[in-house]
């Protein structure tokens, strides 16, 4: 029987490892989180509550682990605080990292290894309380302190997580319109590209990682290559096989009739142009001898897993549909 701690596990990515985790007999399972999101999930699993960013984290000290699976390391100084404690502690320790690590490439077709440069950090970034601010910097940070520990550490970096579950709504904002049978909007004729990592191989990798032979690795997990936005309302049309008016308009187009501001497109590329960089995964592929789901075979699983299309209700991420109609309104009146 492994010992396993979960840090996080209640959310999004963490659902979906927990299906595969309580579907394995020989593993016993610990909850570390501070139970402020969907804390009546798992209710006979055991549990640690505590913020991991102060004192807390000393309750996870109590026994030795054979894995600890981290999905809600932000903050590197709580990193450093922790790590040198769990030395001797721990057998493996299984990060959940970002290719948001990668410097930008003036490359976009080269696909980056694992041994592409990665972002510096200054020590101002690792004082930011701000999960989000400085993100890719900070996740840097957190796997050097893993790099420099003696722990058998595991790094896996994805790219956009989509699947069932995603509080963000990024990729279900498409999915709603299309589903809907609405008219909406594409920016520029869909021709921007982003790279995606379904929810379903990264769970399925996290949970492959507790038996790989012992090795300290990183591992790029990037699961498409980058898919046009026109492509991924393509495959979303053929998945549920409903009528899609799009209206195509030019980014300058959008921010005239939207008084001189883009609004938010949810999946469209970061500043950094990260999402729309190539991701070798050749390593993971090989190491865990793995093939991932076809784009098209994810989205048509997605699709089944939210359930009738009648039950489904608008997203998070984007903008409302009120404000998405006028808009179409001012931009056709402008052409």
């Amino acid at each position: 029987m492994k010992e396993v701690l979960i840090l996080g596990g209640t959310r999004f990515i963490g659902r979906h490892l927990m299906k595969r985790l309580k579907a394995d007999p020989e593993l016993d399972i610990t909850l570390f989180h501070r139970g402020k999101t969907n804390d009546g999930l798992y209710p006979n699993t055991a549990r640690i509550l505590g913020d991991r960013t102060t004192d807390d984290i000393r309750r996870i000290m109590v026994q030795d682990w054979d894995v600890v699976i981290d999905l809600s390391g932000y903050f590197p100084l709580s990193m450093q605080r922790m790590v040198p404690r769990l030395e001797g502690r721990v057998g493996r320790y299984i990060y959940l990292s970002t290719v948001s690590v990668y410097a930008p490439t003036g490359n976009l077709m080269e696909p980056l290894t694992e041994e592409a440069p990665t972002l510096a950090y200054t020590e101002e970034q690792l004082q930011s309380d701000d999960p989000m601010e400085h993100y890719g910097p900070k996740k840097k940070a957190c796997e050097d302190t893993l790099l420099d520990s003696s722990l058998d550490t595991i790094i896996l970096r994805p790219s956009i997580v989509y699947g069932k579950h995603d509080y963000t709504d990024r990729f279900y904002y498409w999915l709603y319109r299309a589903a809907k049978g609405m008219r909406f909007l594409l920016p520029g004729a869909g021709r921007e590209r982003v790279t995606l990592t379904y929810v379903d191989d990264l769970a399925g990798m996290l949970y492959r990682s507790i038996y790989l032979e012992e090795h300290r690795n990183i591992y790029n997990l990037s699961t498409h290559p980058p898919v046009s936005m026109r492509l991924l309302i393509k495959a979303i049309r053929e998945q549920l096989r409903s009528g899609i008016e799009i209206l195509n308009a030019p980014f300058g187009a959008i921010e005239a009739a939207n008084k001189g501001h883009v609004p938010n497109f949810p999946l469209f590329t970061n500043t950094l142009g990260q999402d729309r960089m190539l991701y070798d995964n050749a390593r993971a592929r090989t190491d865990y001898d793995v093939e991932f789901t076809p784009f098209e075979l994810s989205v048509r699983q997605y699709v089944e897993q939210l359930g009738p299309v009648g039950d489904w209700v608008e997203g998070s991420a984007g903008m409302r549909r009120k404000r998405e109609e006028r808009l179409m309104q001012a931009v056709l009146a402008m052409s």
